[in-house]
């Protein structure tokens, strides 16, 4: 990140991607969407962590940080199917698995009225949302 990205605006006509990440003390996401063949972000979110979900696994607070997003960008998101790109494999699963915990099944339901695709991205490809959930 040499250079401060700029934001675009969002073309309803084409395909959203939403990227979250979560650390000990807060959870961040981006959406982006392609422009120029590259993909180029529209927004940023983040917010600390209340004490009680610190003590969260990790697993449920990559899940949590999917949640805050989506419902975040929910306006651009609604009626349309979206790319959901995560650094957790354990979220690529939590789409079709059906024996979850309470909170992560709260979540799960939560998510049921979005139209989307799980993709598992490499760690530095979510780099931007790694940074906004240190902050």
């Amino acid at each position: 990140m040499s250079s401060n990205p700029v934001l675009i605006l969002p073309d309803l006509n084409k395909q959203f991607v939403v990227r979250s990440d979560a650390s000990s003390k807060a959870i961040g996401a981006v959406l982006l969407q392609e422009k120029d063949g590259i993909l180029r972000p529209i927004s940023y979110v983040s917010r600390k962590l209340l004490d009680r979900e610190q003590n969260y696994p990790i697993c449920e607070k990559e899940c949590l940080g999917v949640v805050f997003a989506v419902h975040k960008f929910a306006r651009y998101l609604m009626m349309r199917k979206f790319l959901l790109q995560v650094d957790s494999k354990v979220l690529t699963v939590m789409k079709i698995n059906k024996s979850l915990n309470p909170r992560l099944l709260r979540w799960s339901l939560a998510l049921q009225g979005f139209a989307y695709d799980v993709e598992h991205i490499p760690g530095p490809q979510n780099r931007i949302s790694d940074i906004l959930s240190r902050f």
